[in-house]
């Protein structure tokens, strides 16, 4: 008998990141209409998100550092960039794993001066969907092309929210 894991969820893919962001953001949105929050146990009648154009499916609350986006910051971005000092991380930032890295002005020629790490990420993220844009990020194992429901996590926790850590 063969076992069905979870990744075998046609929505995940191959990812497993992907299916526990899914599971998490399922568990969330159930505790939403519930009337739940993780802090403490209820939550008044609150839109889900706010009424923009960025982030209709995601409660910008659970979007943190901590939470939701150092792990895929870490399945995308570790390769590179996670290290005790600057020097061990490709331009010098560890931000995967020091939240303070992310702030730092990005040194990268592919974004736009006054950029901080973050915001150059992001930028350079959304670049490879375009398949005509130069951008292209290489890891350790090929092209990375981050799933779109993780680039629009992403794009709220830096735009919308600014980066919170928790």
């Amino acid at each position: 008998m063969e076992r069905l894991g979870i990744c075998r969820i046609p929505l995940c893919g191959e990812s497993m990141m992907r299916c526990a962001v899914i599971i998490v953001l399922g568990i969330i949105t159930l505790m939403g209409l519930m009337g739940c929050d993780s802090s403490d146990g209820y939550v008044e009648n609150t839109p889900m998100a706010a009424d923009t154009d960025s982030s209709e499916d995601v409660r910008p609350n659970t979007l943190t550092y901590d939470g939701l986006i150092q792990p895929i910051l870490y399945e995308w971005c570790g390769d590179c960039h996670v290290g005790e000092r600057p020097e061990d991380c490709s331009g010098d930032t560890c931000f995967v794993n020091i939240y303070e890295h992310l702030f730092v002005p990005s040194a990268s020629k592919a974004c736009d001066t006054g950029f901080n790490v973050g915001e150059c990420g992001l930028y350079r993220i959304e670049a490879t969907k375009n398949p005509n844009d130069p951008q292209n990020l290489i890891g350790l194992n090929g092209p990375i092309i981050v799933p779109d429901d993780e680039v629009e996590m992403l794009r709220v926790w830096i735009r919308d929210l600014g980066m919170p850590k928790n």
